[in-house]
């Protein structure tokens, strides 16, 4: 095997060495649960740059899904970062990029997917690309550059100074845990799935409707005019849109551990209604300790 180019050597150090140490993952508004894992005390292949060093467990669900991230050079002799589960591969970022001037190597890979090749082309080709096109809307809404060729940004990397020059190790392999996550559930067949996307099943059909069967299962609203407690989604990106920062102490996502809620503004308890002009936007210290008893209007402009 010829020596590892140096640059990859640095990117691989550099990850190697990161440590997660959240336990959860967060995807938009999706909470899961992450835990480090062992490699049972096996001794790792010298060609597995990483050396077992990020092999995880997250649950989704009622699922337990062990993923492993591992770095090494395939045999189209190109260097990848791969993340495993158990029923194969969900998602690989190519390393084997050309450096600039600077040294910097800018880390995207394109969404693309590959089930289906049995099935009547057309059609086949048709759902891989719908697929594409709704992991990448995803991906844009809980927060990643996406370009108009389907291609998600990860990071970039100096290996002249052997840093990421826009996010930490940490940061870009959570990222790269995210995409996998999400381009495994549409792959459909890695033994996970969320119940709350739209998804195919394995006769790589659409697995979204709404059949008299489906709407028979529905809960009735018990709460009347007044509409149900959770916020829907879309109503919940307006208010987000709109505040974008906490309205009572003005921490933005991030900022310090600030995690932003929205909030009602008369309490759902009280009779609020779940409205655009009842919501507003508060970091998880400031709604914590307005609690379910006050009914202010925070005014803080926004930015």
């Amino acid at each position: 095997m010829s020596p590892v180019p140096d640059h990859i050597a640095a990117l691989a150090t550099a990850l190697a060495e990161a440590e997660i140490k959240p336990a959860r993952m967060q995807i938009g508004e999706i909470s899961l649960k992450l835990k480090k894992s062992g490699n049972d005390g096996q001794e790792q292949p010298f060609w597995q740059l990483l050396q077992g060093s990020h092999d995880y467990e997250v649950v989704i669900g009622d699922t337990q899904v062990k993923l492993s991230i591992q770095l090494f050079l395939n045999p189209r002799n190109h260097y990848r970062l791969f993340v495993f589960a158990r029923t194969g591969m969900l998602f690989s970022v190519n390393f084997t990029t050309a450096e600039d001037a600077s040294g910097t190597i800018t880390l995207t890979q394109r969404i693309k997917f590959g089930e289906g090749r049995n099935q009547d082309g057309d059609a086949a080709t048709s759902i891989r690309q719908a697929k594409a096109r709704m992991l990448c809307d995803l991906l844009v809404r809980t927060g990643f550059t996406v370009t108009d060729n389907m291609e998600v940004e990860l990071g970039t990397f100096s290996a002249k100074r052997r840093t990421f020059l826009d996010t930490t190790p940490e940061g870009f392999l959570l990222n790269v845990l995210r995409v996998a996550v999400l381009k495994g559930h549409f792959q459909g067949n890695k033994g996970f799935q969320f119940a709350c996307m739209p998804r195919f099943d394995d006769t790589f059909q659409w697995k979204w409707s709404s059949s008299e069967q489906v709407r028979a299962e529905l809960v009735p609203n018990k709460s009347g005019a007044r509409g149900a407690r959770a916020i829907p989604a879309g109503l919940r990106y307006q208010v987000l849109e709109r505040d974008r920062i906490c309205r009572s102490c003005g921490r933005s996502p991030g900022q310090d551990g600030a995690q932003l809620h929205v909030d009602h503004i008369e309490p759902y308890s009280l009779g609020g209604l779940t409205v655009l002009d009842n919501l507003q936007v508060l970091c998880n210290q400031c709604n914590l300790g307005k609690g379910n008893r006050s009914n202010t209007r925070f005014s803080l402009p926004t930015t």
